[in-house]
């Protein structure tokens, strides 16, 4: 770019300025990310007050700020009956206006924190809460613990904590509780400022937001004894709640959803003897469904025998003579072209066994193809008699081999009429000198009654392998398992129906314990490895 010389000192560095622009130019620079979250400059109420007797709490803040979904993030603690109005005040400040005037000397939480956001970048003031009293004192109580899930011990967050006074026994379905707070990501919850007192402390997926278990499809928890408020230190007792959904009282459709391959999968509450779907939209014709369901009876899948007009047709599902609900077919998925073929089986069953995604109604042996290392190998595939989504090929691999199964097309056809593609499937079952055994030893424990149901599980928690003992055998060996780090799971199955039972709020009873054998179970090849279980006791148990 060419410069004219001008006089004046003035309009030099201007021109300067323009030559020096020509020569680079560069993207205007906003400074660093805002990651810092509002935070909390003054309140009315201020923080940790007394004798507040208002209908107002401001809090104000250094910077702009948003409101987000206040109704579901607002908890106080004691709850209100008639949930306050929140709204902005101005720019830095939000107006907290009661519905009701407050119980009189009372410690209160307004936690706040997550519905607060900054204007900018959406950082929210985690963990805000504004604490005040309306008596003369604060209120220095509290009771902790972890919330799990009762059957895999994992910390469940978000989870409403409510404490009630032990004369309160019907407030959790009924009433209010007189505390309340969630968990944290790790599990762990805090009853903060709590009376003396001791408290049925309950815990509550709380999906319809009104502190009470009102719903079957909540889950809860809840500790078996009244627990006395504390002081928080080091010596206080943690109280850990283990959360499960109670076994519906009744029968009931609790899902149900078509799958892109027409399958129509229905989800009971209860397990069930039998199950009839009925077209009351149909007129001529016959429609039939093909069901499968699952071990425990709970779950069926169906499939149509013809797949034209079910979108218009009207189903009345009727369970064990008790009609439930009228439904309609709806895949949200267009149907694939193929039936796709998978590979099932584990190293325990070395036989070779195809899944189809349908029903399959004939199989043509002469397009199955078998390699065996080098030898080829002529298979006969056998639809399973009382699954028809299973092939069988009548043949199992050798030790230490290695396979290619190749199914031409059209070597299946599915209920619909349609086949599959070319299908080529590696295959392969290790030596024996590649793989370990595990063998597990019960210590003999009296405050276990029925049966002991052992899971040996991968690093996905994925349960590879299952045992059932009782107290005359307490040994088991798995064999062939290939080298890795696996858990214990051990269920204390008392009723002896060979899965794990939840509790039952109504009768008092505990989901049935669950245990993790606290170390973790290395298996190498060519180890035959021991491992001596504890009493239940002296393991990780919950409840």
């Amino acid at each position: 770019m060419a410069v004219s010389v001008v006089r004046g000192s003035a309009r030099m560095i201007i021109l300067a300025g323009l030559v020096s622009g020509c020569a680079q130019v560069a993207e205007l620079s906003g400074g660093p990310k805002d990651e810092a979250a509002p935070v909390l400059v003054r309140s009315v109420p201020p923080q940790n007050a007394t004798n507040f007797t208002g209908q107002r709490i401001v809090l104000e803040f250094d910077e702009r700020i948003q409101l987000d979904r206040v109704r579901d993030r607002l908890l106080v603690s004691p709850p209100l009956e008639k949930a306050p109005d929140v709204r902005l005040l101005n720019a830095r400040s939000v107006a907290i206006d009661l519905a009701m005037p407050l119980m009189q000397d009372r410690t209160y939480t307004f936690s706040i924190g997550e519905a607060i956001k900054d204007l900018t970048e959406g950082n929210q003031a985690l963990g805000l809460a504004l604490v005040f009293s309306t008596g003369a004192e604060l209120d220095s109580l509290s009771i902790t613990g972890v919330v799990r899930d009762a059957y895999t011990g994992l910390p469940r967050k978000d989870m409403l904590v409510m404490a009630y006074p032990i004369d309160s026994v019907a407030a959790f379905t009924q009433g209010r509780p007189a505390y309340a707070t969630r968990s944290a990501a790790d599990g762990s919850y805090t009853l903060m400022h709590l009376r003396a007192a001791d408290y049925l402390v309950r815990a509550l997926h709380d999906l319809n937001a009104n502190y009470r278990y009102d719903l079957p499809s909540e889950a809860l928890a809840f500790h078996h004894e009244a627990i006395p408020a504390t002081m928080l230190d080091s010596s206080q007792r943690a109280v850990d709640l283990y959360m499960f959904q109670e076994e519906a009282a009744e029968q009931r459709i609790i899902d149900q959803r078509v799958k892109a391959d027409g399958q129509w999968t229905i989800v009971l509450a209860q397990e069930a003897r039998e199950l009839n779907v009925q077209d009351v939209s149909r007129r001529g014709g016959t429609l039939r469904w093909d069901m499968f369901w699952n071990a425990r009876r709970d779950s069926v899948e169906l499939w149509p025998s013809d797949t034209t007009m079910l979108r218009a047709g009207s189903y009345r599902i009727t369970v064990d003579g008790n009609i439930l609900d009228t439904l309609s077919y709806r895949p949200l998925l267009r149907m694939p072209f193929y039936t796709s073929l998978a590979l099932v089986g584990t190293e325990e069953h070395p036989g070779i066994t195809l899944r189809a995604s349908r029903p399959v109604r004939s199989t043509d042996s002469t397009r199955f193809f078998l390699r065996i290392d080098t030898l080829e190998r002529s298979v006969r595939a056998d639809i399973d008699a009382s699954d028809p989504r299973l092939i069988h090929l009548g043949i199992a691999l050798p030790e230490a081999s290695q396979a290619v199964l190749t199914v031409l097309p059209k070597g299946v056809r599915d209920l619909f009429g349609g086949s599959n593609d070319t299908v080529r499937i590696a295959l392969q079952r290790s030596g024996a000198k590649d793989l370990g055994t595990v063998r597990i030893r019960m210590a003999a424990d009296s405050s276990v009654e029925g049966m002991r149901i052992l899971q040996l599980l991968d690093g996905s928690e994925k349960v590879i392998r299952e045992a059932r003992v009782d107290g005359a055998s307490r040994e088991v060996a798995w064999e062939r398992i290939p080298p890795g780090s696996f858990s214990l799971r051990v269920i204390a199955d008392l009723n002896a129906n060979g899965r794990w039972d939840p509790g039952m709020l109504q009768e008092g009873k505990q989901p049935e314990r669950v245990y993790t054998y606290d170390k973790p179970i290395q298996v190498r090849a060519s180890w035959d490895l021991r491992v001596d279980v504890p009493p239940f006791p002296k393991m990780a148990g919950r409840p």
